[in-house]
């Protein structure tokens, strides 16, 4: 069947260029969505709390949706208790959400070999009906603990960060936070989930962790921790450390100034090869000067321009037409003298940080990347409650300017995956297919035939 639609494609009288030239003709800016396209999520009895902390995308069984993680528990008049669902349209509950002490503060996607799950990280008792200590795992049908969870915080116990890293014994989910133990196991600061209990790493860092990030500098990846601690196993740290498997070491230096600590990590290659950007409260990093922001290529930290003038809590890879970029969202409001309001957009070329369309009005905590089929679009949750101006009660989405016609499955790229999904789509001239299909109709004719399928095979291309 392949081999028909290369030929059809080869002598198709719509080539790739004119599909490329056709979709370049249509002008686009970035700008924010409104309200009534994101409704915001609440906490009803605190407004404080109306606070979003994570988002992951995760495939329940009929394409990926977005989840979002926080101390909410309303989405409208729907409880939704620290977690939400977004498909593109409207907000939904998971399961009954987390209940207990705060909510949610981490969310990573990962497959064990039982299929993929929502791995969830914070500070709750129950997930569901199901108790879980802090951490607990939902496969889209069912919630289930993960192992005994972990106790002893002060004063209580949070899972703040969830990644995926392998130590080389095959990939796991790791997890940082602040505690000291799952059940009779000595953890602090992070642990490792071999799929039925929580192993120490050797970690014993005497504070809590905030961040956890992987970065490969070039002898492999590694699992990097952010957080308030100074120090590990004995182990002068300040601020961050490099797992590589079997040991935790220090990270040049770490960051210094006053109460310093890592809040955020990011691996990215802006162009002048890839590196590890690193956010939170501090003046310097390995003794350079940096103003919350800092960069480490692995072997040595480097400033981002000016900086930012306040803590920053994440960063995001997002392209919105113009290239892969990183941005950052916290507690900021300016870089330098330039105004940019708690979320800015960092410019490897002219070395500063700018304004993504007038930032927000309050913190941000986490952003996300989703395509709901009209592209990706980059997501916020924190405090907010206005975006360049619009309404946003806590959530918010910039609309990038990025297309993928044929990336039918939304990941990103076009593969293998995009082409089974395309002949399962196939309708034939004239004939409607299902709205799941709709991102293959990329000639925009209303149906999905073998006219179609010369998009699949030119790759990305920007509006």
């Amino acid at each position: 069947m392949y081999s028909c639609f290369h030929s059809f494609v080869i002598g198709c009288a719509i080539s790739v260029a004119a599909l490329a030239s056709a979709a370049a003709a249509q002008p686009c800016t970035p700008a924010w969505g409104t309200e009534n396209e994101l409704p915001g999520l609440t906490n009803p009895l605190d407004e404080d709390r109306d606070v979003g902390r994570a988002w992951s995308v995760f495939d329940e069984g009929a394409g990926p949706v977005l989840f979002s993680g926080g101390l909410f528990t309303h989405a409208g008049d729907l409880v939704i208790n620290g977690l939400a669902r977004w498909d593109g349209v409207a907000w939904s509950a998971v399961g009954g959400g987390v209940t207990g002490q705060d909510g949610v503060y981490a969310l990573v996607t990962f497959d064990d070999g039982t299929g993929d799950a929502l791995y969830v990280g914070g500070s709750f008792t129950h997930a569901g009906e199901v108790a879980a200590a802090n951490v607990a795992k939902w496969d889209g049908q069912q919630w289930s603990p993960l192992g005994w969870g972990f106790r002893g915080g002060v004063p209580h116990t949070i899972v703040y960060a969830l990644t995926v890293f392998d130590d080389g014994s095959g990939p796991a989910v790791f997890a940082g936070g602040r505690f000291i133990e799952s059940i009779t196991i000595r953890i602090r600061g992070v642990g490792k989930f071999n799929g039925t209990l929580w192993e120490s790493t050797g970690s014993l860092m005497n504070e809590k962790v905030n961040a956890l990030g992987v970065f490969d500098d070039g002898a492999g990846e590694a699992l990097y921790a952010g957080g308030l601690f100074t120090s590990v196993g004995g182990i002068t740290t300040n601020g961050i450390a490099m797992y590589d498997g079997s040991t935790w070491h220090a990270v040049g230096g770490g960051v210094g100034g006053n109460l310093p600590y890592v809040r955020a990590l990011k691996a990215f290659d802006d162009g002048s090869g890839p590196a590890l950007f690193v956010g939170g409260n501090f003046t310097s990093a390995g003794g350079v000067a940096a103003s919350k922001v800092a960069k480490w290529d692995g072997q040595d930290w480097s400033s981002l321009g000016v900086g930012l003038s306040g803590w920053v809590t994440s960063f995001q890879v997002f392209d919105d037409g113009s290239g892969p970029a990183i941005y950052a969202g916290g507690k900021f409001t300016h870089s330098g003298s330039t105004e940019v309001n708690y979320l800015a957009k960092w410019n490897p070329g002219s070395q500063t940080w700018t304004s993504v369309g007038g930032g927000v009005n309050r913190n941000i905590y986490g952003m996300g990347v989703y395509d709901d089929g009209h592209g990706p679009d980059l997501y916020l949750n924190g405090l907010f409650t206005s975006a360049g101006g619009v309404p946003a009660n806590s959530v918010a989405r910039w609309h990038g300017c990025l297309t993928l016609p044929g990336n039918l499955d939304a990941d990103g790229d076009l593969d293998s995956a995009d082409v089974d999904r395309f002949v399962a789509c196939l309708t034939g001239p004239g004939l409607v297919g299902d709205d799941n299909c709709d991102r293959g109709d990329t000639d925009g004719d209303g149906d999905i035939d073998l006219r179609d399928y010369a998009a699949l095979q030119s790759g990305p291309f920007v509006p």
